[in-house]
């Protein structure tokens, strides 16, 4: 679909049409732009300059007033061990009747950094929500850590060591009137005080300013009411609340949704780093370029179903994009 779309868009520029392009997609940029400018702060960084006499560190720390470390590859499966995730024979029921998902497979070993690449609505919401018993299945079994997490159940899902960030953390994460500090506590265990008849909510903020991800992807301060921040820092808030736990299993629903690349780096070499040291990561993306960067195998949902396995290095977007839509079939 975005093939089809910079296909359009350039017929219309040899019809004589002028186009400008508001992007933080480097790839999108250099593949259609005839000039670039980068903006910073309300401010232009660079304006007019040939795609080609930028590198993408030099674009990028414009964009960001500072160097940002490249995305690590893939963590290498070959440190993996026991699976973190499995799924067997996943039927989950749709909204509107009939299975949004259907006799799905899937394992994430640990130390393993799987991806789920699919067209917008095959099925993704539907399998996010059933690791985490958020919604019930019609058939099959998932296992969180050698755990079986009951149907419609989320605290057997946390209980076994899964935790995730939702794909609309604004719907189906934050609490109205709880700020910062408190989101990042719920869901683990509290400091208390008084012999565990309060709160001790001193330690509690003594914990989250020693977080090495509050710093990196740059979250709100921590008395801010979470349900007045924009988007993007309410995904800081779920992203750092997902990576200080301490998890055998990140299910990560679109993370970078919202960041801007600075912080989509940040966030991913911080992934990966949990993910060496044996968690298992199942991250679902529209982004084929990120998924392709980071992940050491690819799965792709079409229509319910699981319609291959691929390794990231040995695929390409146009091969993922084809089993998307199912034309591989």
């Amino acid at each position: 679909e975005v093939d089809a779309l910079f296909e359009t868009i350039g017929e219309l520029r040899s019809q004589g049409l002028a186009v400008v392009l508001i992007t933080h997609k480097l790839r999108e940029a250099r593949a259609n732009a005839d000039r670039l400018s980068v903006l910073r702060g309300g401010r232009t960084m660079a304006e007019g300059v040939a795609p080609e006499t930028l590198g993408d560190d030099e674009m990028v720390e414009l964009m960001v007033g500072r160097t940002v470390r490249p995305l690590a590859g893939a963590p290498g499966a070959a440190r993996v061990g026991e699976p973190a995730l499995q799924v067997r024979s996943l039927d989950v029921p749709a909204d509107r009747g009939g299975l949004a998902l259907r006799s799905v497979d899937l394992d994430v070993l640990q130390g393993e950094w799987v991806g789920v690449a699919g067209v917008a609505g095959s099925g993704q919401r539907e399998l996010y929500e059933a690791i985490f018993g958020l919604r019930a299945i019609r058939q099959g079994q998932i296992h969180v850590g050698g755990s079986l997490v009951h149907s419609g159940d989320p605290a057997s899902a946390l209980a076994h060591g899964a935790v995730g960030i939702p794909e609309d953390p604004i719907g189906d994460g934050v609490v109205p009137g709880l700020d910062v500090l408190q989101t990042l506590r719920l869901g683990g265990p509290l400091p208390t005080k008084l012999g565990g008849l309060a709160v001790d909510w001193a330690a509690a903020r003594t914990w989250a300013e020693a977080l090495p991800e509050l710093q990196a992807l740059s979250v709100a301060a921590l008395d801010r009411d979470v349900s007045t921040l924009s988007g993007g820092n309410v995904q800081r808030v779920f992203y750092t609340r997902a990576l200080a736990s301490n998890a055998k299993l990140l299910v990560l629903a679109y993370p970078s949704r919202g960041l801007d690349i600075a912080t989509v780096r940040s966030g991913l070499a911080l992934v990966r780093e949990r993910c060496v040291a044996g968690c298992g990561v199942l991250m679902i993306s529209e982004d084929l370029d990120e998924l392709l960067a980071v992940c050491d195998r690819i799965v792709v949902l079409h229509d319910g179903g699981i319609a291959a396995s691929v390794s990231a290095d040995g695929t390409d977007r146009r091969e993922l994009g084809q089993l998307m839509i199912g034309a591989a079939a």
